[in-house]
């Protein structure tokens, strides 16, 4: 992976975030996910370079930056900030940039209030949950979704039932280890969570404050009724692979809620489909962005 010695500090929002750059041309930003930070896109800072002026960063609160205290709250509006702040302070407007998950979300919410910085999206499995129910759901909401959208309310069941439910209650009872798993596991499935590596979950430990701030303290952002027809760049949404079905049904809503995109499915992968299946990904965003120009 990355070596985070080759990363330099940008100040902005009165923090320090680590940043990767390299190469030239137009801007390609990559913002990642839970329990990653931006060592995760190691196959892809090798990739692109040649093409593009890649950038990558490690959210507020992901390592190497200062961590997160264990008491606080996560909101997303603060990630949106940051990353809108990071493209004005890099100079790196209409920048194309990709997301992964949480990254995925916090970035289409960025290009919703920050338009005129973005050239293009590309989400991998943005958890949008909050466009359909709260989080945690209230129970009217599940009922309601029952009769209009029965396998997205059925899998957001299932979701809460065997990941997101199991790892509040373990962050609440102090047991990081145990959150991390169920969580983990009910994300990326028992085969793939088996398969890290030790620097991998090594990634994963390091960054589990930001995962145990959004457990305990609600963080996802209202979106209910939210419109995103005013999202007019180009978005590919990227999925589903071996993730739970609950993704493929978000993103596939998501589609119809935003007026140019499409939906690139990638197999023999999981949730983390950028390190899974690097080739194949790395090769339907360079096409991607060889059609939006």
């Amino acid at each position: 992976m990355l070596d985070f010695d080759k990363t330099k500090p940008v100040s902005l929002n009165g923090t320090v975030l680590a940043t990767f750059e390299r190469g030239e041309g137009n801007a390609l930003v990559f913002v990642h996910g839970s329990a990653s930070d931006l060592r995760t896109w190691t196959d892809q800072l090798d990739f692109f370079p040649d093409r593009y002026r890649t950038i990558a960063y490690s959210r507020r609160y992901h390592a190497p930056n200062a961590p997160i205290a264990s008491d606080a709250g996560d909101p997303i509006q603060t990630h949106v900030d940051d990353l809108v702040g990071l493209i004005r302070v890099m100079g790196a407007e209409q920048a194309h940039v990709v997301g992964h998950s949480w990254g995925g979300l916090v970035s289409l919410l960025a290009a919703k209030q920050a338009p005129e910085l973005f050239r293009s999206l590309v989400l991998i499995e943005p958890p949008v949950i909050s466009m359909h129910v709260n989080v945690p759901p209230k129970l009217v909401q599940l009922i309601g979704l029952l009769f209009s959208a029965p396998r997205l309310a059925l899998a957001i069941v299932k979701f809460g039932a065997s990941a997101a439910g199991p790892s509040e209650k373990a962050f609440r009872r102090g047991d990081d280890k145990l959150a991390v798993e169920r969580f983990g596991r009910g994300v990326l499935g028992d085969r793939y969570f088996g398969a890290l590596s030790g620097e991998r979950y090594s990634q994963v430990w390091e960054n589990r404050g930001p995962d145990r701030a959004l457990a305990l303290h609600q963080g996802f952002p209202d979106l209910i009724g939210t419109s995103f027809t005013d999202v007019r760049v180009p978005v590919l949404l990227i999925g589903r692979g071996e993730s739970p079905r609950l993704f493929g049904l978000l993103i596939e809503d998501l589609e119809e809620r935003l007026p140019d995109a499409s939906i690139k499915v990638i197999g023999n992968a999981s949730h983390l489909v950028h390190e899974n299946a690097s080739e194949a990904l790395n090769a339907a965003i360079q096409e991607f962005l060889g059609n939006v120009g």
